[in-house]
């Protein structure tokens, strides 16, 4: 068995190093054809190409000054990832008390970060983003203690900074894109990149936090992420500038106006229910894929290598997001400006109808594997990966063409509010169910959010009535 997953590990491996080669020497082709194609349509063939070039350049740059940041900030949360039950169970508490603090989290999430996006778009994603930084490393700080009350104010620390994560950095990163002129159709570029190397980072840091768990405790991780947040807040203060949604606003103003935006644009809420049904059924697998696999074994008392398959996993999602990117290349090349946009917006709303398609197959052959054969499930959880990597550029794409920049940050977050209590509600009362049910459960969420995927691509855009900007 070791052997079918070491075996599984080295091919998606060596898959993935063969299409980034290809990818490398197909990105320097695609360059030189819309060199190309920009001076054949200018009467200056010169300055065109030196426009181009200088526009690439001040991309590239701007790209590696998000990036660079965003890996860190990313890399401070997978530092804690592998640790955090451990470190529960260490203390000496149990499942029950254990499961509290990670609904509490979940919960903090749910409730305080809707705030935290209001907050962000009148007060500054920059400043922000430094309190991601703070309210993380606080956290990290309260795993010193093994008191459940100071570690439910850390699982609530921590809820409101992954909120923070998951939506400041975004939308800090489109405003800035936007203001500084940079072809929309390149979002997807980023976005490629940042779930590619979310991977690398998940997967270097959960093999650095099992490094510094063995000789020094399972504290340890979070003492790394801790030396993290603060390089990741310097490198904020010194590098990123300020910008802002609606700037001036009330903080329950602001709630409003996201609210009122996502009731109001039938695009808007259905692109919510497509992110709170695949991310939480997204949260279901990350719970279910350990006892599902371990139950699934011939002998489910011997161990499975939980380090090689996380690895798997990870590299899988890298997989995906490498794919994404490929397939818009090819489709969006022959385009551009504004009809370069339609085309994406038409090619990505294509592919998450056949991802989510591939993912809830993903989750039934997963509850049916005890049936089958375990390495059917497992193959299954793979796919389901490769469907995350291309899932994520995707649902960036289009959100940053269909959420208004104003209240961009407000309403990422109310996208996570039934996500969040999806998922609260799951961890509850998940005892009371099978693996199976539970994974039927999660392909029903995806089911769900393939009708909205649909409703979403059908719908026309709304009529602009209070001046803001919609695709």
């Amino acid at each position: 068995m070791d052997l079918v997953y070491l075996l599984t590990f080295l091919t998606l491996c060596l898959t993935l190093t063969a299409l980034q080669v290809d990818k490398s020497s197909a990105a320097l082709s695609i360059q030189k054809l819309i060199i190309r194609k920009e001076q054949r349509n200018v009467v200056d063939e010169s300055g065109a190409d030196d426009q181009i070039k200088t526009q690439r350049l001040g991309f590239c740059s701007f790209q590696r000054t998000y990036l660079s940041v965003y890996f860190l900030a990313v890399a401070a949360d997978w530092l804690q990832g592998p640790m955090v039950y451990a470190l529960y169970d260490a203390y000496g508490f149990s499942k029950h008390e254990i499961a509290a603090l990670f609904i509490a989290g979940f919960g903090s999430s749910m409730v305080l970060g809707t705030y935290a996006g209001a907050l962000a778009d009148n007060f500054g994603r920059k400043r922000l983003a430094l309190v991601y930084c703070a309210f993380y490393t606080v956290s990290c700080l309260t795993k010193h203690f093994p008191h459940f009350g100071v570690l439910l104010v850390g699982r609530l620390l921590g809820g409101m900074a992954t909120s923070l994560l998951f939506s400041v950095f975004e939308a800090w990163y489109v405003n800035e894109h936007e203001s500084r002129g940079f072809p929309a159709e390149w979002l997807s570029e980023s976005f490629s990149r940042a779930s590619f190397g979310n991977g690398l980072v998940a997967i270097l840091c959960g093999q650095l936090a099992g490094l510094v768990a063995g000789p020094f405790g399972f504290v340890a991780p979070f003492d790394v992420a801790i030396g993290v947040l603060v390089l990741v807040a310097v490198l904020i203060h010194h590098n990123w500038t300020e910008n802002y949604g609606m700037r001036g606003e009330h903080v329950s103003r602001g709630l409003q106006r996201a609210l009122r935006h996502t009731l109001r644009d039938s695009k808007m809420r259905w692109l919510g229910i497509l992110q709170s049904c695949f991310e939480a059924a997204m949260y279901i697998f990350v719970f279910l894929w350990t006892p599902a696999l371990q139950g699934a074994q011939e002998n489910p008392t011997n161990p499975i290598p939980h380090g090689m398959i996380f690895s798997t996993f990870m590299v899988a999602l890298m997989l995906g997001s490498v794919l994404f990117d490929r397939i818009l290349r090819r489709i969006t090349r022959e385009e551009k400006d504004a009809s370069a946009v339609k085309t994406m917006n038409n090619a990505v709303l294509w592919l998450m109808q056949i991802l989510v398609a591939i993912s809830i197959c993903s989750f039934v052959v997963a509850a049916v594997g005890d049936r089958l054969h375990w390495s059917a499930a497992y193959l299954a959880m793979i796919g389901f990966e490769v469907t995350c990597g291309l899932y994520f550029p995707a649902m960036g794409c289009l959100r940053g063409i269909l959420i208004p920049e104003e209240c961009r940050a407000a309403v990422m977050n109310l996208f996570r509010v039934p996500m969040n209590l999806l998922v609260v509600l799951i961890l509850a009362y998940v005892d009371r169910f099978t693996n199976r049910s539970v994974f039927f459960a999660a392909a029903g969420l995806n089911a769900i959010a393939l009708l909205a995927l649909v409703r979403l691509k059908a719908a026309k855009p709304e009529p602009d009535t209070t001046g803001e900007a919609h695709a």
